[in-house]
């Protein structure tokens, strides 16, 4: 996504009432294929109408909520042709801050079209100003997004990511990574070879080996098991998800929707003794990273080493919800 500094901070200078602010509407359904078409441009580099299944997950999760309202959804800015030119695609979600419920919004989108769509992206930054909303929150941002938050008054948590990974199978991750743009690479000959000699390495490595912690072990567990475990686990914390059945339900739907990750797969941690201590969310799929979704554990508990939960060339963990409604 380019933007033109000069212009987005000359917008973001005008005064709050200033502005052709008529062309900041929300989001409706017929939107659909001209968001979707953006978003191809943007990030697929393509110029195409959206697919049946893009055009689909889009109106699911931007429509679909049980917390859904119009003036808690997304957002496009129109030019003067009456194009959509950028938009801001969120979620809404009901949270607890402080013991205080309120609605939440999920940004999982930033969206402008170049030179042209510049000063509609800087008014949809402008509209989501911390004045104006309960709470906004994302897991990463472009730094020119990032920039557009903090102008509005958001905060950037600094240094670590809520996505990270570690290789257990250095060569064979690297060459699963290097197989999205050379194929051939990700052969299961070539994979094979890669991990006997990772295995030879971890021999003469040790450090390469992760330690398990405490004698525990991980289960299967159905995701009204797993809502019952990590309620109870999140309510330690100040700034929470408020999940109800009906909007937990239909986040592990929106999860489904996204193939691109895989089988959405649901464990816990046990300790020898019966109590459950953790419970986690994955998609995975053959021949690639799985990917946590969510992962709670009881006060007091070490967090555990990722192989104790999953097996993978690579580990990465998300807190919150943020890979679940991921379209890139």
């Amino acid at each position: 996504m380019t933007i033109e500094m000069e212009e987005i901070r000359a917008s973001e200078n005008m005064p709050a009432g200033a502005g052709p602010r008529r062309n900041i509407r929300p989001m409706t359904p017929g939107d659909v294929p001209a968001v979707g078409r953006l978003f191809n441009r943007i990030f697929r580099r393509h110029d195409r109408a959206p697919g049946d299944d893009l055009g689909r997950y889009i109106e699911t999760v931007f429509f679909a909520s049980p917390q859904y309202h119009p003036d808690l959804g997304s957002v496009v800015h129109e030019n003067a042709a009456g194009g959509i030119d950028s938009a801001i695609l969120s979620v809404p979600m009901a949270f607890m801050v402080n013991g205080h419920p309120i609605t939440a919004r999920l940004l999982c989108a930033f969206m402008a079209e170049g030179k042209a769509g510049a000063v509609g992206a800087a008014r949809l930054a402008r509209s989501m100003r911390a004045a104006r909303q309960d709470m906004c929150f994302s897991d990463n941002a472009s730094p020119v997004s990032a920039d557009h938050w903090a102008a509005g008054g958001g905060l950037v948590l600094p240094i670590q990511s809520l996505e990270w990974q570690r290789s257990f199978l250095p060569l064979t991750a690297a060459a699963i990574l290097a197989s999205r743009h050379l194929p051939v690479v990700g052969s299961p000959i070539l994979l094979g070879i890669l991990g006997l000699v990772d295995r030879a390495l971890r021999r003469l490595r040790p450090s390469m080996r992760p330690k398990a912690e405490g004698a525990c072990r991980v289960e299967p567990a159905g995701v009204e098991e797993f809502l019952e475990c990590a309620i109870p686990m999140l309510e330690r914390f100040a700034i929470r998800p408020a999940w109800s059945k009906s909007e937990f339900d239909w986040l592990v739907h929106i999860a489904s929707m996204n193939r691109s990750l895989g089988a959405l797969e649901c464990r816990k941690v046990v300790l020898a003794d019966g109590r459950t201590i953790g419970a986690f969310l994955f998609s995975a799929s053959r021949g690639a990273s799985p990917r946590c979704s969510i992962w709670s554990r009881r006060r007091g508990v070490n967090a555990m080493s990722p192989r104790r939960c999953s097996r993978g060339s690579t580990r990465k963990a998300m807190h919150w919800l943020s890979a679940w409604l991921s379209l890139s």
